[in-house]
């Protein structure tokens, strides 16, 4: 079995591949040679057209996207890789205070229904906040970009 082979596999391990012999190598080459197209002369290196494929062949999605997020496991809590994704509430122990991520994109703190704070005042539009292993709240956009924090600067 050849390197490219065994990484191909799901005995290798790897969570994902991104197979950039695939999209230059010629038909029938077992990945051992560059389609004419994408050759450079050296049949070391892609030229202008395959590095081009390989830059295409790109799901830039694969870099925006967040893992799941763990919701908080208690009440009044947000542990490390906890967070609320758009439109979830976590509830002081009381049940009288309120973090929530609203449907419009905005965090706020509640108290028994009225607005105390929200990140409107300091902030753009987010999807999702989690609690990072430095303490640090962080609001994230759709794209996965940060859009709000507790510690400014922190990221």
């Amino acid at each position: 079995m050849s390197f490219n082979q065994y990484l191909r596999s799901g005995d290798s391990g790897c969570d994902a591949v991104f197979d950039q012999s695939r999209l230059v190598e010629a038909a029938n080459s077992s990945a051992t040679t560059y389609a004419n197209a994408f050759n450079s002369g050296d049949s070391l290196h892609p030229n202008d057209a395959g590095m081009l494929a390989i830059a295409n062949g790109v799901d830039l999605g694969w870099f925006a996207a967040l893992p799941s997020v763990n919701t908080p496991a208690a009440c009044g809590h947000l542990m490390v890789g906890e967070g609320l994704t758009t439109a979830q509430t976590l509830l002081s122990c009381g049940g009288n205070i309120a973090l929530r991520t609203q449907n419009d994109g905005w965090l706020s703190v509640m108290q028994s229904g009225a607005t105390l704070w929200s990140s409107r005042i300091s902030g753009s539009q987010g999807v999702e906040i989690r609690m990072l292993e430095d303490g640090n709240l962080v609001m994230y956009d759709a794209r996965g970009a940060i859009v709000w924090t507790t510690i400014p600067g922190g990221i």
